[in-house]
């Protein structure tokens, strides 16, 4: 499944192969989907023979080495109807137009028959899979084709969609026999475990918290700007239920009435962004917010350190889902900017320091939020400084990725805590 000139960048002495299954992934350079997998991928190349398998899609190539990653694509449907993936995950684009649905089998079908042979051809001792459903499931199914002996080990890490999702009990009952099979399974906030010892209460000695990590060293370092003059507040993410937009654009008009020249920037996109568009011109403040779309993390660091606040208001989505770990959050901590967020379970992992929880407000209360976007306007940027050197200090030795793929390496690929019975 991956030609000779791919091939060439396996370097086969002394190292595994790991094949990684992942719907979430940079379709092309400079791709402004989410990155965490491919930059993971990246910290453990040089220990492993890392090989990803994501879903195909129109523009992307089928094979190709990005940023040293050896990345193949799997087809399953014409090229102008793959779109099951990406655009804010698969859930958000099966939600968004009913017909994707038809194409699910296919995609299923195809990640399998792709497992298969790309651990059959380079002998991977090891399948890390990103998601329970689909990609654990389909690992699952293709390890089912090898002989014990030779099968290689299934590791799992759940991000929080695939958990807090997909609750109907058939869906249940498959998590857990994905969860039950696994070697290692790592979730990426403390708040997520208890969901999975509900699935598999024997997983407690094979289960790891580990979160994904961010670039804290080279990437997300304060830049030295002056903040805006009129009170600029940031919100960073896909435009899905579960970020919490609409509270915020509530909690803005309010603030709007006793500021009026604050400013509030939207970076990111998603299949909500246009009934947002159309929300700010219902609630009249549509000069005071503006959607800036995608952006490369090397894009961000001067949005986060321009902004008085970065505002996150993570809410629980209609279907159950809500943030395993909120990420941004600790990219804005880095930036050394100021971080409002909201009191869901995730951020309990990255809102770590007691006087950072004076910026949490309850979920869905717009109002409380307002107040706490007021305030930031009132404070005196530089009596916050000594804080937010503290709290970068603090993000950096729990979540740059030098930790966190010695975690991944340690703990989930070389079990070096001791082997699972």
């Amino acid at each position: 499944m991956i030609n000779n000139n791919l091939a060439t960048c396996l370097s086969h002495e002394n190292k595994e192969t790991v094949l990684v299954l992942a719907s979430t992934f940079p379709r092309w350079p400079g791709d402004g989907q989410p990155r965490f997998v491919l930059d993971l991928c990246k910290k453990l190349k040089y220990e492993y023979n890392i090989i990803v398998l994501a879903p195909g899609c129109l523009g992307a190539k089928d094979e190709e080495v990005l940023e040293g990653v050896s990345v193949t694509r799997f087809h399953y449907a014409p090229r102008r109807f793959e779109s099951v993936a990406y655009g804010g995950g698969i859930l958000s684009q099966l939600r968004s137009n009913k017909f994707r649905f038809f194409w699910l089998p296919f995609f299923f079908v195809s990640m399998i028959i792709h497992t298969f042979f790309i651990i059959r051809r380079h002998r991977c001792s090891i399948v890390h899979a990103h998601w329970i459903v689909p990609q654990g499931l389909a690992a699952c199914m293709a390890l089912l084709c090898f002989r014990r002996k030779n099968r290689p080990r299934l590791v799992l890490t759940s991000h929080g969609a695939d958990l807090y999702s997909l609750n109907g009990w058939p869906l249940r009952m498959l998590k857990a026999w994905v969860l039950s099979r696994s070697v290692r399974v790592s979730v990426v906030s403390n708040a997520m475990k208890n969901r999975v010892l509900a699935l598999v209460p024997e997983a407690s000695s094979k289960l790891r918290v580990i979160p994904m990590g961010t670039d804290i060293v080279q990437r997300f370092r304060p830049v030295t700007s002056v903040k805006t003059i009129h009170p600029s507040f940031l919100f960073v993410g896909r435009l899905v239920e579960k970020k919490g937009v609409r509270v915020l654009l509530r909690a803005m008009r309010e603030v709007l009435v006793s500021i009026p020249n604050a400013e509030l920037k939207v970076v990111g996109d998603g299949p909500l962004r246009e009934s947002l568009e159309e929300y700010c011109l219902e609630l009249k403040i549509e000069n005071s917010v503006v959607f800036v779309g995608g952006m490369q993390q090397h894009e961000l660091v001067n949005y986060y350190s321009e902004a008085h606040a970065a505002v996150f208001p993570f809410v629980v989505a209609s279907n159950g889902d809500q943030e395993g770990l909120g990420l941004v959050v600790v990219e804005a901590q880095a930036c050394k900017t100021l971080v409002i967020t909201t009191d869901i379970p995730a951020t309990e992992d990255t809102m770590f320091c007691d006087d950072q929880k004076e910026w949490l407000v309850p979920k869905n209360d717009y109002l409380a939020l307002s107040e706490k976007m007021k305030k930031v306007a009132m404070l005196d940027q530089d009596e916050l400084t000594s804080k937010l050197e503290h709290w970068r200090n603090q993000a950096k030795q729990r979540f740059d990725w030098s930790i966190i793929s010695s975690r991944y390496s340690k703990e989930i690929y070389r079990f070096e805590n001791g082997p699972i019975e």
